[in-house]
């Protein structure tokens, strides 16, 4: 009754499972939750031996079986449980078959590079590659505070929820239908454009931004601990060239600090983000008008890239937007230009440059961990020391000036980028997207605890 989740069977690896091993209790442990009866014998054969070898084990945590050596009423299991089984039932509530599995995860912050790390080692050691430091890690579980994701649907009627200490509004991702005839609430929208999706967002601000505000994706989850690899590397130097010209936006892009460089309090996490520039249409609607509805006709409203003279007339109206942004009027920002590259139902990238093949986003860019769009505004670094000072001096009671050195960052060299870390971030939108086909569901369940939407029917 058993397979493994892999079509290789690691038979190496199964020849060093040995009867009395730590591997083998665990698994005598485990096995009689999936058979009827009995256990693995000594003298198992080779063949069974192998299934459940490292792959196997593998196969038994993605379908989210209990870890043997977690406590059954241990909360981060009652979470973790719950959460694997909102997240079936989405999958299978979905119309389309791949889908996509969208979660505001803005509700709490996200991990560092360093922790993002360390979580994937506890990941793969709960997968069976070291069933010593599995214990150690479920033994530690039970502090671990899992981030919240609420349900984002696909094709959604706009009424989802986001709300986080920063903003409150609504998000709807509207995708093309894959093929013709199949089922989509938006398919007039997409008769009469091209765009495989469109992104839109509507809320208000509930803190106005004390820095630059950035619109794109990062990699929270992400395992920093492995070194860049030659083909990433060469996939960004491509990639970025053409996603700078059709948006006519300049773009700060890293893959994230790696192995040792990621442990550091400043490491960054791999991202590509750019101003509000980035946004190819936003919607202002003063305090007291109703905004328009989320999904519906947004020609003529706004500013648009379209209607702007050129990049850098659009890059100027939205950064005049951006400095006048408040707590009392209602934004709306959509996103679809990148829909030209980026085919999220397919997991590709596509039409990078002329007569290059798909590349495959989760086998070569991402790994199973799932990108997250993001909204941020990120503190500049002087004013960070600046308020740092003020607080150093208020706590010593005098008006001498304290010093930054140590506890906070050093300034940067005369003319290089700053570095965008997570300690001065506020995520206004973090929204969690993956392919029911290529989420690691086990994996995701260790950091989230996904709930379902929270569906609101009026304007704020």
């Amino acid at each position: 009754g058993l397979q493994s989740n892999d079509s290789h069977v690691d038979v190496a690896a199964a020849a060093s499972l040995q009867p009395g091993s730590s591997r083998w209790a665990a698994l005598q442990c485990c096995l009689p939750t999936l058979l009827p009866s009995g256990s693995l014998s000594a003298e198992a054969s080779a063949a069974s031996a192998a299934l459940v070898s490292s792959s196997c084990w593998a196969g038994l945590s993605k379908l989210g079986r209990r870890r043997p050596l977690e406590s059954p009423d241990s909360p981060v299991l009652v979470k973790r449980e719950s959460s694997e089984r909102v997240l079936s039932r989405h999958s299978h509530q979905a119309e389309w078959s791949p889908t996509l599995l969208m979660y505001d995860t803005a509700l709490d912050p996200p991990r560092t590079a360093a922790a993002a790390s360390a979580s994937v080692a506890n990941t793969s050691a709960a997968d069976g590659s070291n069933i010593a430091s599995e214990s150690a890690a479920g033994s530690a579980g039970a502090g671990v505070q899992l981030r919240r994701g609420q349900h984002i649907p696909l094709n959604g009627q706009g009424l989802e929820r986001v709300e986080n200490e920063h903003f409150v509004g609504h998000l709807v991702m509207m995708h093309r239908p894959p093929e013709d005839g199949m089922p989509c609430p938006h398919s007039s929208y997409f008769a009469t454009r091209t765009r495989r999706w469109e992104l839109r967002m509507q809320g208000k601000f509930r803190r106005k931004p004390n820095g630059k505000l950035y619109v794109g994706v990062v990699l929270q989850d992400f395992d920093y601990s492995e070194p860049l690899s030659w083909f990433s590397t060469m996939l960004g130097g491509l990639s970025l060239a053409p996603l700078e010209r059709l948006l006519g936006a300049e773009l700060h892009f890293t893959f994230g600090d790696r192995c040792q460089a990621a442990l550091r309090e400043d490491a960054e996490l791999a991202h590509i983000v750019g101003e509000l520039a980035v946004f190819d249409q936003l919607i202002v609607t003063p305090a007291g008008d109703e905004p328009p509805p989320l999904c519906g006709d947004f020609t003529g409203l706004g500013i648009t890239r379209a209607g702007a003279a050129d990049a850098a007339a659009w890059t100027t109206a939205t950064r005049t937007l951006a400095a006048s942004i408040d707590c009392e009027q209602t934004y709306t920002f959509c996103f679809w230009s990148a829909s030209r590259f980026i085919d999220l139902l397919g997991d590709r990238l596509v039409n990078l440059i002329p007569l290059m093949p798909a590349v495959s986003m989760t086998h070569n860019i991402l790994g199973p961990w799932p990108p997250h769009f993001v909204l941020y505004c990120l503190q500049d670094e002087e004013e960070e020391r600046e308020v740092a000072r003020q607080d150093d001096g208020a706590a010593a009671g005098n008006e001498q000036e304290s010093t930054a050195g140590g506890t906070h960052s050093e300034p940067r060299p005369e003319g290089s980028a700053q570095k965008h870390v997570e300690c001065r971030k506020s995520y206004y939108v973090d929204l969690m997207v993956c392919s029911d086909r290529t989420a690691k569901f086990a994996a995701l369940c260790d950091r989230y605890e996904l709930l379902d939407a929270r569906l609101h029917d009026s304007a704020e």
